[in-house]
């Protein structure tokens, strides 16, 4: 993730605040809401600051027992949640985005996401630092178009 501005930012969510993985301005940001009314909550401390015009590699899993968050191949938060599953609903996905009450798209990003994977279990932490380093051997052209007038969206 490559980010040109500074606020809420969602990179993928689902029916806020079930799902949302972002920033909260300077924060990263992972939440998941579960169906036994619990959350488990990440937001990045200051030592984990989200700078401006610099690529990142997020992860964040969820196993059923605690949400955590990873930032470059290294855990960065976790919040133990005791248990439950995430309370997904018919809502769509989207990314770069959420949709509020009334369908319109806001915490649009303003940047570059280059590669969005999900999946259907918790990537261990082995894995995950194995993606970053996959990744920072490849080199991506920073060149950014400016953003379209509309954002498009995105369904799952």
């Amino acid at each position: 993730v490559y980010r040109r501005a500074q606020g809420n930012i969602a990179l993928v969510a689902h029916d806020y605040p079930v799902l949302f993985l972002g920033f909260h301005r300077w924060q990263f940001k992972w939440q998941v809401q579960l169906d036994n009314g619990r959350r488990g909550v990440c937001y990045a401390d200051k030592r984990n600051r989200a700078e401006l015009q610099r690529w990142y590699h997020i992860t964040a899993t969820f196993d059923g027992w605690a949400a955590r968050l990873y930032v470059d191949g290294e855990e960065i938060c976790n919040d133990w949640t005791f248990g439950g599953a995430i309370a997904l609903t018919d809502a769509p996905f989207t990314l770069g985005g959420y949709l509020d009450e009334q369908n319109a798209v806001i915490d649009a990003m303003d940047g570059v996401v280059d590669d969005v994977r999900i999946y259907d279990r918790a990537l261990s932490p082995r894995e995950i630092h194995a993606l970053w380093s996959e990744g920072v051997r490849d080199t991506i052209d920073v060149t950014i178009p400016p953003p379209p007038a509309e954002m498009s969206r995105v369904t799952m």
